[in-house]
């Protein structure tokens, strides 16, 4: 797709905007060459057990950014009170409910299939690597249920709010 297109999901969408507009065009640049160098050497293609543990490891810093937003979320609107009528629920437009979930999970399941390949392949890892599949597997599991958890706050926020306005 060429990146002036925004798309039809919502998210990309939301996603396109942001980097066309107000990305530095320096980081633009960046994000382009190193797309650019992933499709080059064929890294979303490489099987080996050592790429495939890299990419994993990028995929936990990911969902790890994701889950420190969420937790941000929770901590700075959902758990807040609200100043002149605003609704927490709707928060800043990157926090309401579905969005910070839709986000981690996006992440997760690629994750996930990282993680089935390179445990079909156990015999190729050492111990070290194995133990560290699990604990990323582990690790992604709780950011899921977290997500979850503050997901199910902001949609009874968004409850409690139409059912308050309503009356």
């Amino acid at each position: 797709m060429d990146s002036i297109e925004l798309g039809v999901n919502p998210i990309d969408s939301m996603q396109r905007a942001f980097d066309l507009f107000t990305r530095p065009v320096k980081h633009m640049k960046l994000l382009v060459e190193t797309a650019q160098k992933v499709n080059e050497h064929k890294i979303l293609l490489d099987r080996a057990p050592s790429v495939l543990i890299q990419r994993l490891r990028l995929a936990y810093w990911v969902a790890e950014h994701r889950i420190t937003h969420g937790k941000y979320v929770l901590r700075a609107i959902y758990q807040t009170e609200p100043v002149g009528g605003q609704s927490r629920a709707d928060g800043t437009g990157g926090s309401t409910p579905p969005f910070l979930k839709t986000f981690l999970d996006q992440t997760l399941a690629p994750a996930r299939g990282l993680i089935i390949e390179l445990l079909l392949n156990q015999s190729a890892l050492s111990t070290q690597e194995l133990a560290e599949v699990a604990s990323i597997s582990d690790k992604l599991n709780a950011f899921e249920k977290l997500m979850t958890e503050i997901r199910d706050k902001g949609n009874q926020l968004e409850y409690d709010e139409k059912v308050a306005n309503y009356h």
